[in-house]
């Protein structure tokens, strides 16, 4: 039987500037996996990867036994881009053991499927795709990070077999490393502290550092607070200017908003912020800064705003208050 350190290390090849081919890499991915990705596919997914991308170390967390099947748990920390900004990251990535030896588990229909029903607003859908997917990889949190969404917006009913506590508990245990398991927990956390401690875990070059920190922010309720909390971290993205001018504007400073505002304008936080986000937190994020600049004077802006949360949700509350202000 294959020893599975010499396979991880074989498949990232961490530390070295070639990774393994696609072909290589292809041929150690699950039979699942392999269902799902033609050769092709496989070999179009590894050329959309980013040039900077690269794998820096690995280590294996341990396996698990479930529904007659041995997974395991692979962490590794990688160097990314995000938004055109060069990043680390810890991911983690599953195993499963096959006849032929230790096999990578990589389900992207899944993860299509999921990321379609939430794009649809179905978010009991979400929900229960995120346990089928759960179901065939236990250890996927990119799983775990969609059904926590879902949930949070009302799409688990009452038959949910996992409450918030529950997911944040499993990706922590997965890996308490990995950067979407403290992003989660940061964001999710049960109070600001404990929001701020998981924060501090993550380090300022990760890759969900700034949207963690938004978050963290945002459950400031004392405006003042968020703000002087926002303004103590430093060099913001758009991620973070977004929310300040959201502050910005509930506090009535408008002269403060409308000077941020036009420093960074439309779009620039479209392109660099939500047109990367889920389009029902998109459309109400443009609503509030279109509501801003509406009580700031700026009707043109307003108006962007407005036309570009329609397109992503026009049947968003905060979209229907910003178009009947702007009646």
């Amino acid at each position: 039987m294959q020893n599975l350190d010499s396979v991880v290390e074989c498949y990232y090849r961490p530390g070295q500037e070639e990774s393994q081919s696609f072909a290589g890499r292809y041929d150690f991915l699950s039979a699942e996996a392999t269902a799902q990705v033609p050769r092709e596919r496989w070999k179009e997914i590894q050329a959309e990867q980013d040039p900077a991308y690269r794998t820096n170390s690995v280590a294996q967390l341990g396996t698990k036994r479930t529904n007659n099947r041995t997974f395991a748990r692979v962490s590794l920390t990688v160097t990314d881009v995000w938004k055109e900004r060069e990043c680390k990251r810890v991911r983690t990535h599953t195993w499963v053991q096959e006849p032929k030896g230790w096999r990578r588990q990589f389900l992207p229909v899944n993860s299509e499927h999921v990321s379609a029903a939430m794009a649809s607003g179905d978010y009991t859908a979400t929900a229960e795709l995120a346990e089928e997917w759960l179901e065939q990889d236990p250890f996927s949190i990119a799983a775990y990070k969609k059904l926590l969404f879902a949930i949070s917006r009302g799409g688990a009913g009452d038959g949910s077999r996992r409450s918030r506590d529950d997911i944040l508990r499993a990706v922590l245990a997965i890996n308490e490393n990995d950067s979407t398991a403290l992003f989660l927990s940061a964001s999710f956390a049960s109070n600001l502290s404990v929001g701020k401690a998981f924060l501090n875990q993550l380090s300022r070059d990760d890759c969900t550092w700034h949207s963690a920190a938004r978050n963290v922010a945002h459950d400031h309720r004392d405006l003042k607070g968020r703000l002087q909390f926002i303004d103590s971290l430093g060099s913001l993205n758009t991620t973070l200017v977004a929310l300040k001018l959201v502050t910005l504007s509930e506090l009535r400073r408008h002269k403060e908003f409308l000077s941020l505002h036009a420093e960074y304008g439309v779009d620039q936080l479209t392109t660099d912020y939500l047109d990367s986000e889920d389009p029902s937190f998109a459309a109400a994020n443009a609503a509030l800064l279109g509501l801003g600049c509406q009580q700031a004077g700026d009707t043109g802006s307003a108006l962007r705003w407005l036309n570009y949360a329609v397109r992503k949700d026009p049947n968003n509350r905060t979209v229907i208050q910003l178009a009947k202000e702007l009646e």
